[in-house]
Order: C-alpha cells, then structure tokens, then sequence
C-alpha cells in the first residue's frame, strides 16, 4: 500500500481596500474607498463571513447587465466585484510548461467593480457596462460591503468560504476608516483557495515511473490552478498544469507546490526501493510532482 501527498497550489486572496484610494474598474472610478452604506463592522465571533458569492453565467464586455446562477443574495445598491478565478483556454499550457506566464493575456484574471441598480429573477443589471467578458467557467461575482470602519475583537477572523470550483476562496471589502485588529485577530483565507490534488490511500507498488500525466494508480491527482479544465481524478501524474502543483508518481513520491509569484517546490522523492541509478548511499528518484508555474500580471486589472 502506498500514499501520495496531494498536489498544493494556491488562490487564497485577501482584498481590503482602505485608507488610500485604489484604481477600481467598471466605467468612472467613483467608488475610491466606498460609500460607508454597510456602515461600522465589529467582529466578535471566531469566524464571519462578509462577503456572499454568486456563480457567472453570461457577462459580456459592453452589456449593462449579466446572468447568474442564483442573484436572491443580490440587492439594488449592492458594489460588486466580478473576477474571472480561472479560465477554460483554447492552447492551454503543456503539461509541465513551469513558465513563466503573463495571464494578462490568457482570459485569467480579470476583475472590476460595478454597482447593481436592478435584480430581476437571475439578471443583474449594472450602473456600468461591463469592461470586460467573463465565462462562465470559473468566473463569480462577490457582493462587495463597504464600511465606514472594521474592528475585530481579539482571536476572531474574517474567512472566505472555501473556493469550490464556482465561487469563494476571497475576502473583499471597502473601508473608508480605520481597520483595527486586536490581538490574535485577523483576516485568514488560508486554505481557501486552489484545491491541492486529493489525497489516495493506495496505488500503485511500481517503480520507474516518470509520466507527466501518468494515469492513476500509477500517477497522483495534480493540484489546481488558473487552468479551469484541469482539476480531478482523471488529471493525474507529475507534469504542472499552469499554476497547479504535479502529482506523485509510483512509488510514494510527493506532490509538487502550488506556483503564483514564484515556481512551486518540486515534490519529494520517491520510495528508497525505487533508487535513483547511481545514487551512494542510495536515495529515492527526484521524480515528485513538477512545481506549478509562475505568473505575471498587472494588478489594476488582473487578480490570481
């Protein structure tokens, strides 16, 4: 029986607007710190949650309105933030193309704010045309509080539902004044982001593996990244795919780190039994999962 270690990679983002004026998209910049319209939040509970999250169904660049999947968590007023987490694309990097990538230019991404000014059914019509089109595979829109000021009282957090393939993994607010946290307090979105590949109680006993793809049980689940389409059970072996961490390969190799400002870490070698050739004394091959790929972007427009 053997045990591969999942695939790591990384989304988790926390995005707290306050005190200085920052660029926020959608038409005229009006919305600078926000209006203050959610007034002063105090936290006292171990964990909230302030933001809600909708998945994106059709939202193109131009239109004064967009689809959802479910707008009953969405009101007139509402400033939201809509983001592409992730991405189908047509000539997605290879299997173990470590980058690095500028995801400006390959439709990840992208984000604005825009103010809601009517919900009918699943239809959300904005202030704003929207600046750019969002696909429905991997995009979501955050409803957006904007205060007056924050407190949390020690030991509490503000957390994000974990992301789950739709929507989650971020916090975002606008805060016209003062952001004050008390001892062991925080904003905490760890964990929260790219799923790591999952792990599995058993495979396979072989030895000599090195497939960048390598099916399951001799290749592990990679772990996830700004690639939509490459995420699951049937996505396994050592090869990165964008940002997502490789998987482990044969014989208890482990699986590569998650890439975003730097290339993920190489996962671990492999069983001693199955010897890297040569080796004195001998030591397990450096076959782990590939690390996932560095990214660039332009932080106005471009989120990950």
């Amino acid at each position: 029986m053997t045990l591969k270690l999942s695939a790591l990679s990384s989304l988790s983002i926390f995005a707290l607007f306050a005190l200085t004026p920052l660029t926020a998209l959608a038409g005229p910049d009006y919305f600078s710190l926000g209006n203050g319209q959610d007034g002063a939040l105090s936290v006292s509970a171990a964990q909230t949650v302030i933001n809600s999250y909708v998945g994106v169904t059709t939202a193109q660049q131009g239109a004064l309105s967009m689809e959802v999947d479910d707008a009953t968590t969405v009101e007139v007023g509402d400033l939201l933030m809509v983001w592409q987490t992730s991405a189908t694309l047509a000539a997605p990097p290879a299997s173990g193309d470590q980058g690095p990538f500028d995801i400006a230019t390959q439709g990840a991404g992208f984000w604005e704010f825009a103010r809601v000014t009517q919900v009918t059914g699943s239809t959300i019509t904005l202030a704003d045309a929207l600046l750019n089109t969002y696909s429905a595979d991997g995009a979501q829109v955050i409803v957006v509080p904007e205060y007056t000021s924050i407190t949390l009282a020690a030991n509490t957090s503000v957390t994000a539902p974990d992301w789950d393939g739709n929507t989650g993994g971020i916090v975002v607010a606008l805060v016209q004044g003062d952001v004050s946290l008390a001892t062991g307090a925080s904003f905490d979105v760890d964990f929260k982001g790219f799923r790591g590949g999952a792990d599995r109680s058993s495979g396979s006993g072989d030895v000599g593996c090195t497939g960048l793809d390598e099916p399951f049980p001799r290749g592990f689940d990679k772990g996830e990244g700004y690639l939509f389409d490459f995420f699951g059970n049937t996505v396994t072996g050592r090869g990165n795919r964008g940002t997502g961490g490789g998987g482990g390969i044969c014989h208890n190799s482990g699986g590569g780190g998650g890439g975003h400002g730097g290339e993920g870490g190489l996962g671990g070698r492999t069983w001693i039994g199955d010897q890297e050739p040569g080796s004195s004394p001998p030591v397990g091959r450096n076959v782990g999962g590939l690390g996932g790929a560095e990214i660039e972007y332009p932080f106005e427009t471009h989120l990950s």
